[in-house]
């Protein structure tokens, strides 16, 4: 199977955080496993933003087609 570009979008709180260079994965399995680990980098980093329910990521393909929408409270917990 040959590897598909993703990109993984951030939105909340009337901002949206753009991946613009994607990463190379395998299936669907590594895509989800993946926006957990983003996830959990940006809700370690981002120490301005208390509440997480407004905000989701949106994973698109290599033609930017959305193929999936997460809330963050679903990928990461805590």
């Amino acid at each position: 199977m040959k590897a598909t570009r993703y990109f993984f979008n951030f939105t909340g709180e009337g901002r949206t955080l753009v991946d613009e260079g994607g990463v190379e994965l395998d299936n669907f399995e590594q895509v989800k496993a993946y926006a957990s680990k983003r996830a959990a980098v940006l809700r370690e980093n981002a120490y301005m933003v208390e509440d997480w329910t407004e905000w989701h990521v949106e994973i698109l393909d290599s033609s930017f087609r959305v193929v999936l929408t997460l809330p963050l409270t679903e990928c990461v917990s805590g």
